[in-house]
């Protein structure tokens, strides 16, 4: 089945009706992510972009999450989805190909 990302216009809040909106899917994606965040002891994160600042203590964890997450888009369609957005309809464009996150899975930095 391929990932499917909502877009931003459809929900604009995390409410109880725009949680039932969303596919069983990514609802237990989310869940895998938060049971994931919640084994760790929480540590201020202060984000600019996509700069990351905190004690040196928990920047491989920032980097294991922002690398997980990378590698998450790559799989998905969302590329797709956000140009077929921009262009009104079928954009045409086919995805990355499915080997770029088996790449990214070993790299010390997702933009390495």
């Amino acid at each position: 089945m391929t990932k499917r990302f909502i877009a931003t216009n459809e929900i604009t809040e995390l409410s109880p009706v725009s949680v039932q909106l969303l596919p069983d899917e990514i609802l237990l994606r989310m869940k895998e992510r938060v049971e994931y965040m919640e084994s760790y002891k929480a540590f201020d994160v202060l984000a600019i972009f996509d700069s990351f600042w905190a004690s040196p203590n928990n920047m491989n964890e920032i980097r294991q999450n922002y690398l997980n997450i990378m590698m998450e888009i790559a799989d998905s369609n969302m590329l797709k989805d956000i140009l077929d957005e921009i262009e009104g309809g079928d954009s045409g464009f086919k995805g990355v190909g499915p080997s770029i996150s088996s790449k990214m899975i070993d790299a010390e930095y997702a933009l390495s």
